[in-house]
């Protein structure tokens, strides 16, 4: 079975995630065992950032609010 995306909001405390939490870039990852993976898809395209950054991430300069609903 794959790995499954959960809603950042529900994942872990801010202080030990920092700024990915609520990032529109971030793609939280969830292993079979439960481990969460902090996912950078803005590394997809951009190789300034880590695919999975050490957290909790302090200071991001391609952080950006998630786009409004609708």
């Amino acid at each position: 079975m794959a790995a499954a995306a959960v809603e950042p909001q529900r994942a872990d405390p801010p202080n030990q995630v920092g700024l990915c939490l609520g990032c529109r870039h971030v793609r939280i990852v969830v292993a079979r065992a439960g481990d969460r993976y902090y996912r950078c898809e803005r590394s997809t395209f951009d190789p300034r950032y880590p695919k999975y950054p050490r957290l909790p991430v302090l200071a991001c300069a391609g952080r950006e609010e998630p786009a409004a609903p609708g």
